[in-house]
């Protein structure tokens, strides 16, 4: 099952990337294997649709620390189950109670993965004053910065970053044919 959980300030009015790499991945015999969360949907629900089943879960943003939590919550229900995939993109931290804080964004903060992780592929961008935490996991990581030699994004922007989306796309095909 591949999860896709959206940041906190998707675009006013507008599809977010999220919600643009969730369609893209869909087709035939795919939309039974997909699920789309906000970031303030709440772990312990999204963990319960998960349990006994593989496991590839996408953040951006707050929807980043809504993996970790989701992560925290499956390790708690099922311990022997692994999380197969993990991708966060530009993930930012926030706390636990499901509470927003713009200080967090700001803040030189870190995400700790648990360790029922096997891989996790982090998108960071390194322009703009809000910028996605760095991921410490026990897993097999790969870290990728977007820099602007890359990219003009920002954090608001990054989500639609076609090189992401283009890399996503092929870890989710990759893990739906395994």
């Amino acid at each position: 099952m591949i999860t896709y959980i959206m940041g906190r300030n998707q675009k006013v009015g507008g599809r977010s990337g999220i919600e643009d790499l969730y369609e893209s991945v869909q087709g035939p015999g795919y939309r039974d294997h997909s699920q789309l969360f906000p970031w303030n949907y709440g772990a312990k629900k999204i963990a319960k649709t998960l349990i006994g089943k593989k496991k590839m879960l996408i953040g951006y943003s707050y929807g980043g620390s809504t993996v970790k939590f989701v992560c925290d919550q499956l390790r708690l229900l099922v311990p022997n189950e692994p999380i197969d995939l993990v991708v966060l993109i530009d993930a930012v931290w926030r706390k636990k109670d499901g509470k927003s804080s713009v200080g967090s964004l700001f803040k030189r903060k870190k995400i700790y993965l648990p360790e029922n992780i096997n891989k996790v592929y982090s998108w960071r961008q390194s322009i703009g004053k809000i910028k996605g935490h760095r991921i410490i996991t026990s897993g097999e990581t790969f870290h990728c910065k977007v820099t602007l030699a890359q990219s003009r994004d920002n954090h608001l922007s990054i989500d639609d970053n076609e090189e992401i989306h283009w890399a996503v796309r092929n870890l989710a095909w990759d893990f739906l044919k395994s």
